[in-house]
């Protein structure tokens, strides 16, 4: 089966340093696939307007793009759901990111390329966070994400970095993901959606792997969003996952509807 893959990566404008941290990956991915007919990418921007469109479009008119209405705090799993269920007909793998993840180019190729029919492919690790001042030096000096740039800028370590979960960056195919019924998309605000994917994957027993490179988190300013309530909320909905004969798996062309919050 020849391999069609589209990167997702949601986006919500809550503050510039996540704005300028997204201009800096879809400049290196564009550049990283712009020969490539069989890579795509997805913008999902969810707001209760449309904050970066017209700009988007000016600047990276390659990339589809779809504004969905959420008046509520953030909801990746459902961003990620609509994507899939929208261009599902046209690709049959998908990579699931944040906005300010980036890799070199080798090592996406690499992470690409070990995409499977009946495997997920999980952050890579060691999955290194960047500091502030370090994340501004980078994009301001470094136009291209170069593997041999940024190894000699040292950036640490830490017991973080090998945490291993379906947060950052994973790839799977569009057999694995109908048949776990996609993500779980009543998780709304930071944190645990992640998590439940994870604990999906070991339900139905589908391998996976961590591979090991180097992958990179851009700084930006702590989230505006995140939430005590709504993450005890979604820890809640995180034990159906892991007990499972409590949870109501939904098929994945029942989840994603980009009108879910309309009436709100």
């Amino acid at each position: 089966m020849n391999k069609k893959i589209l990167i997702i990566i949601p986006f919500k404008f809550k503050e510039l340093s996540r704005k300028r941290n997204l201009w800096y990956v879809l400049q290196n991915l564009t550049h990283f696939f712009k020969n490539e007919n069989t890579i795509k990418i997805s913008l999902i921007e969810q707001d209760t307007q449309a904050k970066i469109e017209q700009e988007l479009k000016k600047d990276f008119p390659e990339i589809y793009y779809d504004f969905i209405y959420n008046p509520l705090p953030f909801n990746r799993s459902w961003a990620f759901n609509v994507s899939i269920n929208k261009y599902k007909k046209d690709f049959n793998y998908f990579v699931f990111s944040d906005a300010d993840v980036l890799m070199p180019k080798e090592n996406y190729y690499k992470f690409l390329n070990l995409i499977e029919e009946n495997k997920v492919i999980f952050k890579p690790v060691p999955a290194l966070d960047i500091n502030q001042k370090t994340t501004e030096f980078i994009i301001q000096n470094f136009p291209i994400f170069e593997s041999e740039k940024i190894k000699k800028l040292n950036i640490p370590q830490s017991q973080r970095s090998f945490y291993k979960s379906a947060g950052i960056i994973c790839a799977t195919s569009l057999n694995i993901l109908e048949k776990i019924g996609g993500w779980d998309e009543r998780m709304i605000g930071w944190g645990r959606e992640d998590d439940a994917f994870f604990q999906d994957i070991l339900n139905f027993k589908i391998p996976y792997i961590f591979p090991e490179m180097n992958s990179y988190h851009l700084y930006h300013e702590p989230s505006s969003e995140v939430n005590s309530r709504l993450l005890e909320r979604n820890t809640m909905f995180l034990k159906e996952h892991i007990h499972p004969r409590t949870y109501n798996l939904l098929n994945l062309s029942k989840k994603g509807d980009p009108e879910k919050y309309k009436n709100y």
